[in-house]
């Protein structure tokens, strides 16, 4: 019996799949395990928790164990715990790749040595480490009689798997608590599940990717999905978190693809219990590091991402000395960490800094690159990469984790191949498993799939160098959302700068597809720049744009030669073209994409030509109503007739594009309709209005034409008096436009000589989205609702002239500029001890400033100031001075009382706010005095609301002290037959009005509404009586006088 036993192992030990050597393991031999643990176990994890180490260098977790049996060594225990690397203790969160992670409820033999971690945790409880890490546990599959581990696998638990255990032990199991696996393997079940199919059958995993399972029997409760565990090549499965269950019935169930989800076969157990293996395998093209952690409503797993460490956009690595002074294995790790970071990869911002004296993987704020010291590394493991990981709320009940540190750590001991030949076939390839462990500091997983760089496994004598299709798919995915999503209040990690990419003509075609035509043999993507010069192939040449492409950036630099743009197809640039020399000809192929409002390629000022017509995109979204543009391609406005639904220029209420008449202050039609020029500021609707559907927004609009480029003038005019269309009064204004390729920079427009006199410093334009004005004046740099000193390309803008304009607004190349964009910021540079005052309603909010500038008055100077523009705001604050209505008033010095009004077209309540600028120096304002009523609000510690009617304004003033406020100026009273008069007009700092008697005793009172007004009250006998008027803020007015009746 024993012999045959014997026989039984050998055959199906070694008809078992084979599992292959992993990318960061060396296989340790079953009896090597047995041989060096000093305590072998079977049991199963009832409990988990995590700790810092006493020293709190790293956080490990404790796995409570339940043991049933030991198969070496001995326990005085039912339980014992196995301390592992990486957990979570509250919002800081490690994992090591690899390293062995349990789950509640793991059944297996467990190969354990004494505990070596420094912790003061649990000192009642025998604690241990996995021998080999993840080889020291050989999981069982209960339902089908089964243990796996990382490089074998058991297809019969007692005969096979304990016999040899004990046949290299020569000890007898101990039993310590009851199980026998022959008990809890499943029984006949009642209900056998059935998978007929799922969907999709490529998926990606830890991406919340939902998989569709259909069948019969799975049951009307959830039992659980399992996949083919790519840590391990599918080994083993690994079961779904119950809230990655999305739905579950008899014949259906979806679920979420697990982080550790592998190419293979998937499994469905139902409550009965009883599992069915699916037939057909499912593939997982790539997987993404997940952080679990229960927020309070069940274990979730999260995505992470990167963010900006250093402040230059990502993060930057250190080697230790050893490390560094090891010239071939530095410049193999060199090797990988470029197909990573270069081109060719996904260009995450990694960057390698100084050398560093630290020699330890710690939470120390050092993404290090380190060999161990001696057995530091378990056995069996050749390369680790730890994760350390950040998370805050993400305001809607879940976790946001980015990473914080990485840290790599290679075995010193391990027989390395560093070269660039292959490796012997007892050579480990150091480069090969560089780039793997850089994959997990990537937050890529494992997957199954021979020849990625993310394989679970490489063999000895092997290489596995180069990024895979998927490899790079599942990185610039985690790239996609760490460079464009903030989380935590972290910045963005920025893309390594675009690679540039040298056309060499190298296929002998004109065709830009063709990978043979480029320096790096592959495609230019959307996230390169394209150098077309004279570098690698000589002359003119021609590019054949036969389908649609994007990319980054665009040079050309051909000296004195042409290169000329074939094919019906867009080349998209969505940042820069940049004319160094030479000369482009674009036939309708050179394209500006604009995929934002403030995203767009731009055209750069250089010494080349930009030759034939080129495409401008305007990109609108948001709210419908009018977009102010002009063209910075010269053509006419029938480039916009396929772009909308209709184009109107109907002189009435139905008219979809407006031009502005400076000179009659009125809005018209263009007088040519189409063939009008688009090289002018206009008013277009987008959307849908009065039952005109112009457009559906969000909206791509285009035009094509030459480039506009050189000195460019624009006619300006005053007129005067009533009767505008422009809402915001008659005088002086002029609708101007941006009409160049790039942003214009308005700071150098307003500097230049020929500016004229009579313009006010500050531009105006129309934010649709917003529904209101913003406003820029470079020379106190103050900004109003975001707008900058940089003017978008194919913008329109308002500025204004106090009179005739004695010339023309002058714009040269010089004055244009790419190096910003204009964004939502605002800038007070110039400004001191900003004064901001806001007004909000249920519906908005509106704000009004003071600043200090020196050169300014307290009244409206043209040169530092910012009129008011209405807005379709229904709550409106700012500042009357005159006959001017401001929304920033600059001043040399504060005079209080500062006043402001507040306007509203909505009846109700509007809550009022005054803050300061962070450093204002000086006497700060600490009251607000409502000048209708006199009542005095303090800033500090009161609610400022107010009761509002629409169309009546309402005026306020900010103080430094209550003496600050509004002065008694006398009243007059009159008497007339027994009736006793106050006229209050233009005395408006009263509340009340008492009368008394001779001796003192108030005969009526009456409390003040209306400051101006004339109150009459009836006294109706004869007799000397006081009038006594007080106010809020302690004025008093008390004159004696003389009824008769």
């Amino acid at each position: 019996m024993n012999k045959l036993v014997f026989l039984l192992y050998i055959v199906s030990f070694i008809t078992a799949p084979f599992l292959g050597h992993s990318q960061e393991l060396a296989p340790v031999a079953l009896s090597t395990r047995v041989s060096n643990s000093q305590l072998i176990v079977e049991g199963k994890v009832v409990s988990q928790r995590s700790f810092w180490d006493d020293n709190r260098l790293n956080i490990y977790t404790a796995n409570k164990i339940e043991v049933y049996k030991t198969f070496k060594g001995q326990v005085n225990t039912e339980h014992i715990e196995i301390i592992t690397p990486g957990g979570t203790v509250g919002l800081q969160k490690e994992q090591v790749h690899p390293s062995l992670e349990l789950r509640n409820r793991d059944v297996g033999i467990f190969m354990l040595k004494s505990n070596s971690i420094s912790t003061k945790q649990n000192l009642n409880t025998a604690l241990y480490e996995p021998y080999a890490s993840v080889q020291g546990f050989v999981k069982y599959d209960l339902l089908n009689n089964k243990a796996s581990s990382a490089f074998d696998q058991f297809n019969n638990i007692e005969q096979l798997l304990y016999s040899s255990i004990t046949a290299i032990t020569r000890e007898s199991i101990t039993e310590v608590s009851p199980f026998s696996v022959e008990q809890e393997v499943s029984p006949m079940p009642e209900a056998t599940p059935t998978i007929t199919s799922f969907t999709p059958t490529t998926v990606t995993a830890g991406t919340k990717t939902q998989l569709t399972i259909n069948g019969t029997n799975f049951g009307a409760s959830p039992g659980q999905v399992r996949f083919s565990n790519a840590d391990d090549g599918g080994a083993t499965f690994k079961g779904v978190l119950s809230t990655q269950i999305i739905s579950w019935s008899s014949t259906e169930i979806t679920v979420e693809v697990p982080s550790r989800a592998g190419t293979g076969s998937i499994q469905v157990e139902n409550t009965d219990p009883s599992s069915v293996t699916s037939a057909t395998s499912l593939t997982v093209s790539y997987a993404q590091i997940n952080a679990e952690f229960d927020p309070g409503s069940g274990t979730e797993a999260y995505q992470t991402q990167h963010q900006d460490d250093n402040s230059t956009g990502g993060y930057t690595w250190q080697m230790f000395t050893d490390f560094d002074s090891d010239a071939a294995a530095k410049a193999s790790f060199i090797r990988a960490f470029t197909s990573w970071t270069s081109c060719a990869g996904t260009k995450i911002n990694w960057t390698l800094g100084a050398v560093t004296t630290t020699d330890v993987a710690a939470d120390d704020n050092i993404n290090i690159i380190r060999f161990d010291n001696s057995a530091e590394l378990p056995s069996g493991v050749l390369g680790r990469c730890t994760s350390r990981f950040s998370g805050c709320s993400d305001g809607s009940g879940g976790i946001d984790w980015f990473v914080k540190e990485l840290d790599i750590v290679f075995d010193d001991a391990t027989n390395w191949n560093y070269s660039t030949a292959a490796p012997g076939f007892t050579q480990y390839d150091f480069q090969s498993v560089s780039v793997h462990e850089l994959g997990h500091a990537h937050q890529l997983g494992h997957v199954i799939s021979p020849g990625a760089i993310m394989h679970y496994s490489v063999s000895n004598g092997t290489q596995n160098r180069t990024l895979s299709v998927n490899d790079l798919a599942g990185g610039n995915d985690v790239m996609s959302r760490s460079t464009t999503t903030s989380i935590c209040s972290q910045n963005i990690m920025t893309a390594i700068a675009p690679c540039s990419i040298f056309w060499d003509g190298g296929a002998g075609t004109t065709e830009w597809t063709d990978a043979n035509n480029w320096n790096t043999d592959l495609v230019p993507s959307s996230t390169d720049k394209v150098v077309l010069d004279n570098t690698l192939v000589s002359g003119n040449y021609t590019l054949n744009v036969s389908s649609d492409q994007t990319l980054d950036e665009l040079e050309i630099n051909s000296g004195s030669n042409t290169i000329t743009l074939n094919g019906s197809n867009r080349l998209n640039i969505s940042d820069m073209v940049t004319p160094t020399s030479g000369t482009i000809i674009s036939n309708g192929q050179l394209t500006l994409k604009a995929t934002t409002s403030n995203d767009y390629g731009q055209i750069a000022v250089g010494s080349g030509t930009i030759s034939g017509n080129v495409i401008n995109e305007w990109y609108f979204s948001g709210a419908n109503g009018m977009r102010h543009i002009a063209s910075p391609v010269t053509c006419n406005l029938s480039e916009l007739s396929d772009d909308f639904n209709t184009v109107n220029f109907s002189a009435d209420a139905t008219g979809s594009i407006w031009v502005w008449n400076a000179s009659t202050s009125k809005w018209i039609t263009p007088s040519g309709g189409s063939s009008s020029s688009f090289n002018q500021g206009i008013s277009i609707f987008c959307g849908s209005s009065s039952g005109a559907a112009f457009s559906t927004l969000p909206l791509t609009i285009d035009a094509l034409g030459p480039i506009v480029t050189g000195n460019q003038a624009q006619s300006l005019s005053f007129s005067s008096g009533s009767g505008s269309d422009f809402e915001n009064g008659a005088d002086g204004w002029n609708f101007v436009y941006n009409p160049y390729p790039s942003s214009l920079q308005w700071s150098l427009v307003e500097a230049n000589g020929s500016f004229p006199i009579e313009l006010a410093s500050t531009y105006y334009y129309w934010d649709a989205n917003l529904a209101a004005y913003a406003s820029y004046n470079p020379v106190t740099t103050t900004s109003v609702n975001g707008a900058t000193d940089f003017i978008a390309k194919g913008k329109a803008f308002w500025v204004q002239a106090s009179s005739s304009p004695s010339s023309t607004l002058n714009f040269t190349d010089a004055m244009r500029t790419t190096a910003e964009r204009p964004s939502m910021k605002t800038n007070t540079n110039g400004i001191s001890n900003q004064i901001t005052i806001s007004a909000e309603s249920n519906l908005d909010k509106d704000f009004a400033y003071y600043g200090e500038f020196f050169g300014a008055t307290e009244h409206y100077d043209k040169e530092f100031d910012h009129l008011k523009m209405k807005s379709r705001n229904s709550t409106q604050v700012y500042i009357k001075n005159a006959s001017q209505s401001l929304t920033y008033n600059s001043t040399s010095h504060y005079q209080y009382p500062l006043p402001f009004t507040v306007l509203t077209s909505n009846s109700g309540k509007i809550q009022l706010n005054v803050s300061l600028q962070e450093d204002f120096i000086g006497a700060k304002p600490k009251f607000i005095q409502d000048k209708g009523s006199g009542k005095l609000y303090e800033l500090k510690n009161e609610v400022i609301e107010i009761t509002a009617n629409a169309g009546v304004e309402y005026d306020f003033l900010i103080l430094q002290k209550r003496s600050d406020g509004i002065k008694s100026i006398t009243p007059v009273i009159f008497t007339q037959s027994g009736i006793l008069g106050i006229d209050l007009r233009g005395r408006n700092s009263y509340s009340r009005i008492d009368v008394l008697d001779i001796t003192g005793r108030v005969i009526q009172s009456k409390p003040i509404e209306d400051n101006f007004q004339i109150i009459e009250m009836e006294i109706n006998k004869s007799g000397v009586f006081i009038v006594q008027l007080s106010s809020l803020i302690g004025d008093r007015f008390i004159e004696k006088v003389v009824l008769f009746n």
